[in-house]
């Protein structure tokens, strides 16, 4: 679809009521789980992007898994290190509501997204950071 028609889409009601329900969420909650069909009528990314914008979350972290990819090393480089397991993300201080988006391109890489989430959410109770993970699975 194109960008006009994508924007009608996520302006219809049950698509921007979801858009809204997301950014409610990453105000309250430091990791989300996102649930899109197999195959949406767009591309969901922009509008998971506008959502942290309107929960004044900016400059997210997007990143798209691949089969094989390794997750702690790709966000690793978005914080400026070479490797950031889940339990270091989810104690970092960015200085700001930060966000980390998973968005898993496959079930194998689905399945490494929510190990990745496991171990965040895992130690979640003991720490103070300030980053939020979005799971977003097909």
């Amino acid at each position: 679809m194109n960008e006009v028609s994508s924007s009608l889409y996520w302006s219809l009601p049950g698509p921007a009521g979801f858009r809204n329900r997301v950014s409610d969420a990453a105000r309250n909650a430091r990791a989300l789980f996102l649930n899109f069909p197999q195959h949406m009528p767009v591309n969901p990314r922009a509008a998971v992007e506008q959502s942290l914008v309107d929960a004044n979350v900016y400059d997210p972290v997007l990143l798209t898994i691949q089969e094989g990819m390794n997750i702690s090393r790709e966000v690793g480089v978005h914080f400026g290190g070479t490797n950031m397991p889940a339990q270091s993300l989810v104690h970092h201080h960015y200085g700001a509501a930060h966000a980390v988006v998973l968005f898993a391109a496959g079930l194998r890489s689905q399945s490494h997204c929510e190990k990745y989430a496991k171990e965040f959410m895992d130690a979640l109770k003991d720490s103070e950071g300030d980053v939020r993970l979005v799971v977003a699975l097909q």
